[in-house]
Formats: structure tokens, C-alpha cells, sequence
């Protein structure tokens, strides 16, 4: 379904409409809710800036809300769930707000119809057994059956296949881990010879021990309880329409009705059917019809290929129990692995999205975990999503990587929609931070667990955009509260304050972010989401622009639970020479070379479009898409061929298409726009000899900085993120022409910079200070025509001439300003060649605060398990130290108290200024560290625009006066410290230092017009 896109002005700018803001993964505990609640938090969520919510269903906590009889009224999929789906529908659509629905209960989706181990919607799996026979020797008996522990209860088995192929070592067990090999030539297929159930052969005379092989379907079994009355219900297979059928069925049937149409009709967009995690399980995949796709896809029968497949696992990657001897079983899986994913994207999620489509909605979902080729099934997928967990918990490429193949698949059709759950973190809940400060202090174990691979909510968004993403999931709001009694040992789940818990993994882990009023950090949820959705309105933009195009054909990705790489990994990463150079790149799949151009860069027919491309230590390619690549170069596209080169197909193949690829790589560094570069190394500097320079660069080679350009007719955008964790400070230069500007996501205006220089060479670049706080972005802006800002400040300052102590500012009425914060004199010059020099006898002097007294509203359990009883606890009085730091509330002398408090803190202090004080005078506050969000009020005036990854640069200058000034700043903590003395079996993490930390600083300056 089309995505329209708002265009960025000072309308859009100042108000983002929800079709650019930030969603909720809402957590509901199915239909055992109350209508005027669901109300109350659809409106709680649009209050705070959402644009959708996404309706997921969990289990019902309570002794009994997991019987038939409970959910027969309370469970997916009846009346009464129809119902509470129709109120959330109808009030969505009052605010303003789109609606995204999970496919089933919990995940990976059932239906409460496949209730049948035996449903042929349910997924299945492919066993094996064996038995040896002696050369000459007959077989006589039933065929060689799985073990019964395989086999889910009541499930039948069906015969694949009987094979038999004689052993390299006899009867010689092979070493533990090691696979028992066999001789592929000797292979016979008895399946024919199969009479009821029995097999009646005579091994061949001669040397050697025979295997007898035999093959069997069953169901998987994996099943989820507790969601419907039929439960359990069985995961449907993914490998078939099958299994997509059968959920579509049931939601054409049971969820949307008339009425449920039309009230999705009502929204602002008709939002997605969502499906989460592939957690399939553990079991090797198979389908009814898994042996006639495999030959049309491969080209052989898949009896050739089962030797190599026992016991192989779910993602076809594990040792198997037998072998062939003349190493091909690698190619065999690999066709295996190739075969999963084309089914999963042709049958199953192809069907989805039509269906979806048909709706006039979208399939969104997570295209990952198991041997799939996520950049292909992006490009079907309507919305095809990334997350933060498995992107980046931990992944020593970087999160970015995993998200630029989501990306790369969807731009290669245009699609503009990028997903990304955010910020999802193992025993995160109640602890983990807007801005990431002191989120991970005093954890030791797994990173994975103890969610070391975040640096913050923000931080983690902001990884994701820079991957390419352009649509948050806020991972996620829990409903207010339900039954008494526990689901789990984990008393934060369920009947316990505060509130509603959907999440306890194996009764110690616990997932975040539980968002919503229960979190003393709520009330900024505001300012965040505008924030967020100004980016998201940027990152929409007109077309991808990129350096690179990466070419990705794995069925795996980096990071955790998610299939292996193909290996050597073809991943630059963020540690790469050419990522550090300052090339932009994503991954492309090789769908996406079909209809490209290549005449000026490869031009997608979505309108991405990159300058070169790049095959990064591929070994393998299909030889479709290597002619592909040959006639690209052909037509003038520039590629270049890194480290190893391919010589074969990926799978089996033959030796004539192995031949094939190798005479198509000659070919292709024939062309004159190819080039073989001996390791990545070594790419940017033959990138460079090509005349390719990256769009962004900086003065020196650095990993710390990530970029995102979009370009439409009227602008250049650069979103610019600094993902380290020491401040950038620094000149950038930026491809492009027009008036540079600065988009503030956080006050929501376009101010032209007042310092910089355009290139006058006709290479069409322009350099500009850079100033970025760790962890933190910025989005820069070529604009021209008409919306040049020119008027307002037409003089600039040249950005070579840029000093310590000052900027070039342009004032309220347009004036260029020298902002200076120490006294001396600075030389600048203006982009007409006029000198100027400043001389500033005295920068006004501002005391810093001697004392703070510190009001703390406590959150604590109220009357029932949803509500919080905030008491004003007395007034503190804090003494900063030497370097103006405070200590944490767990720290302040003589109370012991306040180490099991959170909640809402508020620092006053007063602030004396000499009568001279003057307009041009001002200050900026540096509150150094803070947990959590924070907001400053001067003189009874809020600041507004307040960066919460940045409290060091917060400027107070229109507000403050000549003689006394009152500062307030308030502190919004997590909640972890109040409930971790609950005693939850899931919160067992130290205590956090929460409030405002400082070192304090207040730094003056004083304003001298130039012009």
C-alpha cells in the first residue's frame, strides 16, 4: 500500500501529523479489559505524541485464566475480543490515531481453528532414522522409524523418503560432533520398494557397510496455550499458504467484520496486521509440498540432497548426523537454506501482504531468525521491520548493518515504510533511560542480558535510523493492571504494583520498557515523540541517496537469534576502513539489480539511488545476477570486486554454472568501470582514485560518525549521529548546493547557519562547524529556490575563520551575531571578503549556584495494582561539591531513605546578576549527567527545545534579568528503585543513582552584532 509522505515545512515542522510519529506496542491482557480504560490509554498515548498503537494480545495472569471455560468469553479471536478491538478501533479514530493489529495472540501467530496437532496449517518438521546393512545382506522389515521422543504426541508421520548409501568407514561411529560420511555416488532410492510401511532390499555385494536412510514428516508441535478456548493451538507453517491461509481465514471470519472495516475505514491510515519474532523453534522445517518446490527451485530432486540434511536443525546449520565424503554436503544445505527462504517469502508472507493489501492494509513483520534472505522478503513485506534485541545485544558490526539489509530490500521498490522496535532490553524494565545515562552502572554478566549493547532509548532509535529505518515501534505500553494472582513466580507481573507485566522469560528476566503513566518519566514522553517524529518526517524525504551499494544475498544476519552469515560475512561494518572514510552504504539484494540503471549510478526504479557498487568478499553469486552486474558495469556503473571473487553458485548448482560465474567475473573486470581491490582495506582509497568521494566527510578518518542523506528537488537532507561516546567537535562538509540550514527536532524550526563556506570550485560541497554531543544527531539541510531563507540573515560568516571562544548566530530579527563567551578579541570574515574583528572588553559574569533545595514527589503502590500514590516528601537542602556535582538520591547524606525512592525531583536555586545585565547578555547551563529526563524553568518560563541527549548547552538567555533569578530543574527518575524493593524475581539489578548529578556549570556570553 502507498505510504504518503508529508512534505517538511514550517507547518509539518512545528506539528508533525501522526502519519510520521512514533507507535505503541500496546500489551493488553486479551479481552479481560474494560472498555473505558482501553480509552483512557489510547488517549494517554496520543497525549504523549503517538501517531498509531499496535494491539497485542497477551495471556491473562490469574489462577484459572488459562482454562477453556475463562477463555471461551476472555480469549483471541471471540466476541467479546471483537468488541474491545471495536472500542480501541473507534477511539483511535477520534484521536487522530492509526491502529496495527498483531496476527494472533502472543507469537509466532495461531488461530484458535488449528487446534489439531495434526491441522495440515500446522507447521512441520523432517525426521530421520537409520540402520545398517552389510554388503549382500537383505533388509526385510519396517522401515527405519524416529525416535517416539521426536514425535509430538498424537502426531502422524509421513514417509519422505528411503534411501540407502553405503558408509566411506563401515561400521565406525564417527567422532562426537563430527557427521559419518558417506559415498554420494552410491546413493539408491528405495522409496518405491516401500510396501505397507515395509522395506524389503539386498544390499549390494562388495566391500562396505550400507546406511539405510529414512525420511519422515510429523508436526512440529510447537504450540501456545492459554490464549484461546481451544488451546493448545498450533503454530501454522510457514514454509506454505497453507499455513497463511488458515490465519487469514480465521481473521476474514471472525475479527474483520463489517463493523470492524468500517472503523478501520475511519482511521488517518488503515495501519498493518503485525507479526513479531520468528521464534519457530528448534525443529528442522519441512512442508506438505517441500520436495516437488525443492525440484523447481533447485533443479534436482531433494532425494539427492537428504544424506546431507539429518538432523540439521532450524536453521539448517548444524552438524549433520551424516555426510557425503566428497565435501558437497555444504552446497546441499546451503539449497536447503535457499529453499526455506523462497518458500517462507513466495508462499507464506506473498500471501500475507496480498491479503493485507485486499484490506487496504499492510503486512508488517519481522523477516528474520531462520534461514530467510531478509533483504528479499523486505521487498514483499509491506512494512518490513528491524529491532533493537537482535539487531544489537551483541553485534560487533554494529546494529546498523542488520537494519541497512531491512532497508536495502525496501528501497530497492520504493517503499519509504522501515520499521524498527525500540527499545526492547533484557531486565530493562523500570531501569533502562531516555538518554542513556547511568543505564548500565554496577551490571556485570552477558551483555546480552544486562542489555549492555544500548546507550539509551534515544541512542537506540537513533541507531536504527542511521541503519535506515524510518518508523518507531515503542517497545512498549502495558495495559494498566489485571486479575490478582501471577502468571509466574515474578511479582511484577500481574497483580502487583505497577501495574500489568506481560513479561517474565524462565522467572528472571524481565523485558523494557514499560511506558505509560506508571513511569515518573511519562510526562516527557511528549517532547521525545515530537522530537522522534521531525526525524522520522526527514528521514521520509524525497529519495535514499548513498555512496554504496553493498551486494547481500545471506540467509542470516549479525547479531543475536538470528540466522548465521554466509561465511567469509559480507558485512562492511561500522569498524571498516570505508565506513570510516565516510562512505554511506546499504545492502542490496539481488532482486534489485534487474531493473536498475546504470548509466549514472545505480538508479533503482524507487528512486534510491547509489554511486557504486560493491561485492565484499562474495565467493558465490547466482549467475542471474552476476550478468546482471557485468551489464551494469557494461553501461558505466562503477564496481568493485573486494577481497575473494566469486567463482561458484552458492548451492549445488553444476560444474557448467560454476564455469559460468568464473567466465562472467572475467567479463566483468574487463569493463573499464570495474576495479579488483585486494581487501576492504583498501577500498577507499581505490574509490577515491575513481573520482568517488563520499557526500559526508570530516577533516580525519573516524567510525563515530553515521549519515543519512535524502535529496528532493527543493533540498539536500544529512541526518548526522554520532554513535560515541566522546563529543564531536569538528568541520563537515556536505554535498549539495543551497542555503544551509539547521532543523531543531527538538524545538521544531529551520534556522540557516550563520557560519560556513560554499565551495567556489564547482564541486558543489559546503563545510560548517560541527558540534555533537556523545550518542546524540543533528539534521542538516541544503535548501534552494525559493525556501533559501535569504532575507533573514543574508551574510554569513566563513567557516574557516571559526574560533573557540564565539559563533556566528542570526538573532531574532535576522541580524548576524558574534556570540562570544570569553572576553578578547576574535577576527572573522564574512562570505563577501569583509573583515571583522570583535573586541569584547567583558563577558558578564554568572555565580555559580551555591546551594539547591531539592522537593521530592515520591512514587509509591496506591489502592490497587494500576495506581501510584505520589507524596511530597520534605524539602532537602544540597550543597554542591568543588566541581559543582550533587549527589544521587541513594547518596544524600543523612537520609538513607530516599535509596528505594523514585519519582519526580525538583532542584530550585536562585541566581544573582549585576545590574549591568544586559539583552545581549546570557548563559548556558551545563547540567552534566541526570537520570532521568529533565526540564528547566527560569523565571517562571519553561526553555523550550530542551536536547535530552545533550545537557550541556542549554541556553538561558531569554529569560534571564538583571538581579535575581529563580532556576528550577526538574527531574523525572525511573521507577527501578521503588519497585525493586517490591522483591520481584526479575528485578535483580543494583540500585540506580537517579536525579540531577551535574558537575553544574553555567557558562556566560554576550551577543555583538557584525553586520
Amino acid at each position: 500500500m502507498p505510504d504518503p509522505v508529508p512534505a517538511l515545512d514550517g507547518t509539518s515542522l512545528a506539528a508533525p501529523p501522526s502519519t510520521v510519529r512514533p507507535k505503541y506496542r500496546w500489551w493488553v491482557p486479551l479481552a479481560h479489559v474494560e472498555d473505558e480504560e482501553l480509552r483512557a490509554e489510547v488517549a494517554q498515548m496520543a497525549a504523549a505524541g503517538a501517531g498509531g498503537v499496535e494491539v497485542a494480545p497477551f495471556a491473562v495472569p490469574g489462577e484459572g485464566n488459562r482454562d477453556a471455560a475463562f477463555l471461551s468469553t476472555y480469549g483471541w479471536g471471540t466476541a467479546l475480543w471483537r468488541h474491545k478491538l471495536q472500542v480501541v478501533l473507534a477511539a483511535a479514530a477520534e484521536h487522530g490515531l492509526s491502529v496495527d493489529q498483531n496476527l494472533g495472540p502472543n507469537y509466532p501467530p495461531t488461530v484458535p481453528s488449528v487446534a489439531d496437532v495434526n491441522h495440515p496449517a500446522a507447521a512441520q518438521q523432517l525426521l530421520h532414522a537409520a540402520a545398517d546393512v552389510g554388503a549382500g545382506a537383505r533388509y526385510d522389515q519396517p522401515v527405519p522409524a524416529p525416535a517416539a521422543a521426536a514425535v509430538p504426541a498424537g502426531a502422524k508421520t509421513i514417509l519422505v523418503a528411503v534411501l540407502a548409501v553405503r558408509a566411506v568407514n563401515g561400521t565406525v561411529l564417527p567422532a562426537e560432533g563430527t557427521s559419518r560420511l558417506l559415498e554420494r555416488s552410491s546413493l539408491v532410492d528405495l522409496t518405491a520398494r516401500v510396501v505397507g510401511g515395509r522395506l524389503t532390499w539386498t544390499a549390494p555385494r562388495g566391500r562396505g557397510t550400507w546406511v539405510i536412510l529414512a525420511f519422515h514428516q510429523t508436526a512440529d508441535g510447537l504450540a501456545k496455550s492459554g490464549y484461546t478456548a481451544t488451546t493448545p493451538n498450533y503454530v501454522v507453517d510457514h514454509l506454505s499458504s497453507t499455513g497463511a491461509r488458515a490465519l487469514t481465514d480465521f481473521w476474514d471470519e471472525h475479527v474483520l467484520t463489517p463493523q470492524t472495516r468500517r472503523l478501520i475505514g475511519r482511521l488517518p491510515s488503515p495501519g498493518a496486521i503485525f507479526e513479531d519474532s520468528l521464534e519457530l523453534g528448534s525443529n528442522q522445517a519441512w512442508t506438505w509440498d517441500f520436495s516437488q518446490r525443492f525440484a523447481a527451485l533447485r533443479g534436482y530432486p531433494v532425494t539427492a540432497a537428504l544424506p546431507a540434511l539429518t538432523g540439521i536443525g532450524a536453521q539448517g546449520t548444524a552438524v549433520p548426523a551424516f555426510d557425503f565424503s566428497d565435501g558437497s554436503g555444504a552446497r546441499y544445505r546451503q539449497d536447503y537454506r535457499q529453499t526455506w527462504s523462497d518458500l517462507y517469502i513466495d508462499c507464506y508472507v506473498a500471501h500475507l501482504q496480498r491479503w493485507a493489501a485486499g484490506h487496504g492494509m499492510n503486512y508488517r513483520a519481522q523477516p528474520y531468525g531462520n534461514p530467510i534472505r531478509t533483504g528479499a522478503a523486505s521487498r514483499v513485506v509491506g512494512v518490513p521491520e528491524g529491532e533493537s534485541i537482535n539487531f544489537g545485544s551483541p553485534n560487533p558490526l554494529g546494529a546498523e548493518q542488520d537494519y541497512k539489509v531491512v532497508a536495502g530490500g525496501a528501497h530497492s521498490v520504493g517503499t519509504t515504510r522501515i520499521s524498527a522496535e525500540c527499545s526492547g532490553i533484557f531486565n530493562g524494565a523500570y531501569r533502562s533511560t531516555v538518554a542513556g545515562r547511568d543505564l548500565n552502572q554496577d551490571i556485570t554478566g552477558p551483555a546480552y542480558v544486562n542489555g549492555d549493547a544500548q546507550s539509551g532509548q534515544l541512542d537506540t532509535t537513533y541507531k536504527a535510523y542511521a541503519g535506515g529505518a524510518t518508523q518507531l515501534v515503542w517497545h512498549g505500553f502495558a495495559y494498566r493492571d489485571a486479575p490478582a494472582g501471577l502468571a509466574t513466580p515474578n511479582s511484577g507481573a500481574g497483580g502487583a504494583w505497577p501495574g500489568y507485566d506481560p513479561w517474565n522469560i524462565r522467572g528472571y528476566l524481565n523485558v523494557s520498557e514499560l511506558l505509560g503513566p506508571r513511569l515518573p518519566q511519562w510526562e516527557d514522553h511528549r517532547s521525545v515523540n515530537d522530537h522522534l517524529s521531525r526525524l522520522q518526517l526527514v528521514l521520509k524525504q524525497g529519495t535514499p541517496r548513498f555512496d554504496l551499494a553493498v551486494y547481500y544475498q545471506d540467509l542470516g544476519l549479525a547479531g543475536h537469534a538470528v540466522s548465521p552469515q554466509d561465511q567469509p560475512q559480507h558485512m562492511l561494518g561500522l569498524e571498516s576502513a570505508t565506513a570510516a572514510a565516510g562512505y554511506t552504504y546499504e545492502y542490496l539484494p539481488p532482486e534489485a539489480l534487474g531493473r536498475a540503471d546504470g548509466r549514472d549510478g545505480l538508479r533503482l526504479p524507487g528512486g534510491a539511488h547509489y554511486d557504486a557498487l560493491v561485492l565484499n568478499d562474495q565467493t558465490t553469486m547466482p549467475v542471474e545476477a552476476l550478468e546482471q552486474v557485468v551489464d551494469l558495469a557494461r553501461r558505466g556503473l562503477p564496481v568493485f570486486v573486494v577481497g575473494n571473487v566469486p567463482a561458484a553458485v552458492a548451492g549445488t548448482g553444476d560444474r557448467r554454472q560454476d564455469a559460468r560465474v568464473r567466465s562472467l567475473l572475467t567479463r566483468l573486470l574487463a569493463q573499464r568501470s570495474a576495479r579488483r581491490v585486494g581487501a576492504e582495506a583498501d577500498l577507499p582509497r581505490a574509490l577515491r582514485a575513481a573520482g568517488l568521494i563520499p557526500a559526508v566527510r570530516l577533516p580525519e578518518p573516524t567510525t563515530a560518525l553515521e549519515t543519512v542523506r535524502r535529496r528532493t528537488e527543493e533540498a539536500d537532507y544529512y541526518f548526522l549521529y554520532n554513535r560515541s561516546r566522546e563529543r564531536l567537535d569538528t568541520t563537515v562538509t556536505v554535498t549539495g548546493r543551497g542555503r544551509p540550514h539547521r532543523v531543531d527536532t527538538w524545538g521544531g524550526t529551520l534556522a540557516p547557519l550563520a557560519t560556513y563556506r560554499a565551495d567556489d570550485r564547482g564541486q558543489s560541497t559546503l563545510s560548517t562547524p560541527l558540534q555533537l554531543a556523545p550518542y546524540d544527531v543533528t539534521v542538516l539541510t541544503l535548501v534552494r529556490g525559493k525556501r533559501t531563507g535569504a532575507g533573514r540573515g543574508e551574510r554569513h560568516v566563513l567557516a574557516d575563520t571559526r574560533a573557540e571562544q564565539g559563533e556566528a548566530r542570526y538573532g531574532q530579527d535576522g541580524a548576524l551575531l558574534w556570540r562570544a563567551t570569553h572576553a578578547g578579541a576574535t577576527e572573522v570574515v564574512l562570505d563577501d571578503g569583509t573583515p571583522h574583528r570583535v573586541s569584547v572588553d567583558q563577558v558578564a559574569p554568572v555565580p555559580a549556584p551555591t546551594s539547591w533545595t531539592l522537593s521530592i514527589e515520591s512514587w509509591t503502590p496506591g489502592a490497587r495494582s494500576g495506581e501510584t500514590s505520589a507524596r511530597t516528601l520534605a524539602p532537602i537542602t544540597l550543597t554542591p561539591r568543588a566541581d559543582g556535582s550533587l549527589p544521587a538520591w541513594n547518596e544524600v547524606p543523612g537520609h538513607p531513605e530516599l535509596a528505594a525512592v523514585s519519582g519526580i525531583g525538583r532542584y530550585a536555586t536562585s541566581i544573582d546578576l549585576p545590574t549591568t545585565w544586559s539583552p545581549a547578555d546570557g548563559a548556558y547551563l551545563d547540567l552534566g549527567s541526570a537520570v532521568d529526563t529533565v526540564r528547566v524553568r527560569v523565571n517562571g518560563h519553561d526553555v523550550a527545545g530542551l536536547n535530552q541527549s545533550d545537557l550541556s548547552r542549554i541556553d538561558l538567555g531569554p529569560h534571564l534579568r538583571a538581579g535575581r533569578n529563580e532556576v528550577v530543574v526538574t527531574v523525572a527518575t525511573t521507577l527501578y528503585n521503588a519497585v525493586e524493593v517490591t522483591g520481584g524475581s526479575t528485578y535483580r539489578l543494583p540500585a540506580q543513582r537517579v536525579g540531577l548529578l551535574g558537575p553544574i556549570v553555567l557558562h556566560p556570553y554576550v551577543d555583538v552584532h557584525l553586520d
